[in-house]
């Protein structure tokens, strides 16, 4: 059982019950970049308010359009009964590592997800030509491989190597591909209209070898 937040900014955007009745709270923090040769790393863009739409045509999708700062990107949710999709859309050209003087050879693209007081996961380590994937086992839940393709050419797919992690207390999956490997793809989207300008308040833009994460949201 799968309901989702009006709005992806809230405190808890999405909420699992699985069949053996644990329970997943969860958000979207943002996209980052880190350079695996430095350990430095970047939040390029954080989860910011849109309203989902419920997609009529499959009636088991849920889409937040431009869901994010700094560049165009939705965010779309499937439920079926092989399980939840999560997939972010990039409509715009993000920033390059280069912008933030990270080498593009040896940084990865990263899709930060926040987990609330969750159970945790049996890991099993997966490794592909010298790239660790965990595979994430809840009981009757499974995280397994995750993937990136161009919309329109779905079988020319791109995997995606995932990571559970706790970040100052907090619990991530954090999910990433090398930059290289879409790097051309990324190039072939429309030029972002937004300045790379850090807030006023806040982590956005600030590289750092310790990862730099905005607080948690509170409810109202």
């Amino acid at each position: 059982q799968v309901s989702f937040a009006v709005n992806c900014n809230s405190p808890v955007a999405v909420r699992m019950l699985t069949a053996d009745g644990k329970l997943l709270e969860s958000r979207i923090l943002g996209l980052a970049f880190t350079d695996k040769s430095t350990g430095k790393s970047v939040l390029i863009a954080e989860i910011k308010d849109s309203d989902g739409q419920l997609l009529m045509d499959t009636k088991n999708e849920v889409i937040y359009y431009d869901a994010f700062t700094d560049f165009k990107a939705d965010v779309r949710y499937k439920n079926s009964k092989a399980g939840l999709e999560q997939d972010i859309i990039l409509r715009e050209n993000p920033p390059s590592p280069a912008d933030y003087d990270l080498n593009t050879e040896t940084t990865v693209l990263e899709v930060l997800t926040e987990f609330f007081n969750p159970p945790v996961p049996e890991k099993k380590l997966q490794i592909t030509d010298g790239t660790v994937n965990e595979f994430l086992d809840f009981g009757d839940l499974k995280m397994g491989n995750g993937r990136v393709y161009v919309m329109g050419k779905e079988a020319a797919e791109i995997p995606v190597t995932k990571q559970w992690s706790r970040l100052d207390g907090r619990s991530f999956l954090i999910e990433e591909i090398p930059y290289q490997s879409v790097e051309r793809e990324l190039k072939a989207l429309p030029l972002r209209k937004a300045a790379l300008k850090p807030p006023p308040h806040g982590v956005r833009h600030q590289v750092s070898v310790k990862r730099l994460l905005p607080p948690v949201t509170k409810a109202k």
